[in-house]
């Protein structure tokens, strides 16, 4: 499975690792690191070391991911509420300072709202630079937030405005950042469905208006490969990354 997704994309996002033995994560990354011996794998589980086999989140970058400096900044947002449900890094895509963001959201409606409320919103660790070009830093937000977005397109059977479901909160968190559903931007009335049995569009890519407007090529729910046994729709996108200098390698994709 790594082999396939390495070769072809350059950041792999997975949820439900559900690893029930620190052994379990250590094979993992031995097998990432033979399908690429230059990947780098972050693992929710590093931060939250319960290892029970539920949950739990990785990302992993390609050795020609253009990603640099890469730091793992879970632990300096962990609250109880994110325990290997949430990843958080922070890294340098040309000039600019990104943080990337890995969601799995309670699948309970009554847990959805309290976990997206304790999503950080704070991004100052100390080492934010000051760019010549005066942007802040960019977000790239993606995973199973088990959350529709539309009570019509993003759901087989529309339904009014449910409360307490945690919509409210994802989107105060969407707002903070400034993030955008990217697939729903560039298909704004189609309805495709993402979740295992097909009834509901829960796994998305999030990113702020600069990449989504100037660097998006294509954003799609993948429906004719399978890399293992996901029973989710994944969804892939690539970015050209205009702002870097030109590489002879194709342009970065990812599927959740």
């Amino acid at each position: 499975m790594y082999e396939r997704l390495l070769s072809t994309h350059q950041l792999v996002a997975l949820q439900e690792t559900k690893f029930s033995e620190e052994d379990s994560l250590q094979t993992n990354q031995h097998y990432i690191h033979v399908a690429d011996s230059g990947a780098r794998s972050f693992w929710s589980n590093t931060t939250s070391p319960v290892f029970n086999g539920k949950r739990g989140v990785v990302l992993v970058l390609s050795s020609a991911s253009p990603f640099r400096d890469v730091v793992d900044r879970t632990e300096h947002v962990y609250k109880t509420q994110l325990r290997n449900r949430y990843l958080l890094l922070e890294a340098k895509l040309g000039d600019r300072q990104i943080f990337l963001h890995v969601v799995y959201a309670p699948v309970e409606p009554a847990r959805r709202g309290e976990f997206f409320r304790s999503l950080p919103t704070r991004f100052d660790f100390g080492a934010a630079e000051d760019f010549e070009d005066g942007c802040g830093p960019m977000h790239l937000a993606v995973g199973d937030f088990n959350t529709t977005m539309d009570n019509f397109l993003d759901q087989t059977s529309p339904s009014l405005p449910q409360p307490g479901t945690g919509r409210e909160e994802l989107c105060d968190w969407l707002d903070a950042l400034g993030l955008i559903d990217a697939w729903r931007y560039v298909n704004p009335e189609t309805r495709e469905l993402t979740s295992p049995l097909r009834v509901h569009r829960i796994d998305y890519c999030f990113l702020t208006v600069d990449l989504l407007q100037n660097h998006l090529a294509k954003v799609n729910h993948v429906k004719d490969r399978k890399w293992h046994k996901e029973d989710h729709v994944p969804v892939e996108f690539k970015l050209q990354a205009t702002f870097l200098p030109k590489m002879k390698r194709a342009p970065w994709r990812c599927p959740t």
